[in-house]
């Protein structure tokens, strides 16, 4: 039958998991032991709060607005999809399967779904757009310390794309056909 997760989520069990994020049964396991570690409160899932604390102790200046941007569906593709309340087990463990590739057996399956995630955390809460005056603040904030010169050539690469098609924000379709092209996707792999 496989090893149960949180009292809150009884019907979870490590392999039905493992299939749904295509992880393997072990690193679900070892996520299983993880979110239980930051689920300092034993409720079965974290809390904006809670993953804003986690964030900042790196010291991170983006620790609310990734907790917030943490919170969206990580499979849904829908630009408009509603932020949860919370993070239970399976979708912290999709998260992570998000940025962990190589551990997937389907890893070109994320592409998308990364700059998706990468969209929401751009965007103010409400916009359908994303505006290009802080696009390069944030690419720097969220490649970190990456060569700057290169966030630099990215972030201009991105701003000149969306200004030959909309001038000063982008929307959702035409933010991912800009990203792949410019392979941002990859660069955010690399830091990640």
């Amino acid at each position: 039958m496989g090893n149960k997760f949180a009292k809150n989520e009884p019907s979870r069990d490590v392999e039905a998991l493992a299939q749904e994020t295509d992880l393997s049964t072990a690193f679900v396991t070892r996520l299983s032991e993880r979110f239980d570690v930051l689920d300092k409160q034993k409720k079965g899932y974290l809390t904006k709060e809670d993953l804003t604390a986690i964030i900042s102790l790196g010291a991170n200046p983006m620790a609310e607005k990734l907790a917030c941007t943490a919170l969206y569906p990580p499979y849904d593709l829908n630009p408009s999809a509603e932020r949860a309340e919370y993070m239970d087990l399976s979708h912290f463990c999709k998260l992570i399967a998000l940025f962990e590739p190589n551990l997937r057996k389907s890893p070109h399956l994320t592409r998308v779904h990364r700059l998706t995630f990468l969209f929401r955390l751009m965007k103010l809460d409400d916009a359908e757009m994303l505006n290009t005056a802080g696009l390069e603040e944030i690419l720097s904030v969220a490649l970190g310390e990456v060569r700057k010169g290169e966030i630099r050539a990215i972030a201009e690469k991105a701003i000149m794309e969306i200004k030959e098609y909309q001038g000063d924000a982008i929307d959702y379709d035409r933010f991912i056909e800009v990203c792949i092209k410019l392979n941002v996707d990859q660069k955010l792999l690399n830091v990640v």
